[in-house]
């Protein structure tokens, strides 16, 4: 007859055997999400004109403006997920939802005009103005999604 002590020690070794023989279920859950509502609006106004000279006659006139230059650059970068499963052992199970609504808008006006002499009568008149110029750059990254 086999005595309980001997029957442990056979059921234990033999539950041994079997946990060493069924791979171990070994993994990461990972759930990642979000959600995000931009919104930019760039108002920007340069003038140097407008300039005018009075009444008179027989006088030389000069009216000279400099440079009117806007820039804008917006850079937006909303809900980015980056999930690191590198060097784990099982299954890995990865989840990622991003939801975004990104509104830009970008207004520009640049004047260096609308000069006026009146009413000069005789004389020289000269009128310079400088350059106008406008410039933007709107870069909108959104929802990227990174597993590695």
């Amino acid at each position: 007859m086999i005595s309980a002590k001997k029957l442990a020690t056979i059921g234990a070794a033999g539950a041994l055997l079997v946990m060493s023989a069924t791979p171990a279920f070994a993994g990461n859950f990972i759930s990642q999400s979000n959600w995000a509502i931009v919104g930019n609006a760039v108002n920007q106004n340069a003038n140097t004109g407008n300039q005018a000279s009075g009444f008179g006659s027989g006088h030389n006139l000069a009216i000279g403006t400099g440079n009117a230059a806007n820039n804008a650059f917006v850079v937006n970068k909303v809900n980015k997920n980056d999930a690191d499963v590198c060097g784990c052992s099982g299954h890995n199970f990865v989840t990622q939802k991003n939801g975004a609504f990104v509104s830009n808008e970008v207004n520009q006006n640049a004047n260096t005009g609308n000069q006026a002499d009146g009413f000069l009568s005789g004389g020289n008149k000269a009128i310079h103005t400088g350059d106008a110029s406008n410039g933007a750059a709107v870069v909108n990254v959104v929802n990227s999604n990174v597993v590695h």
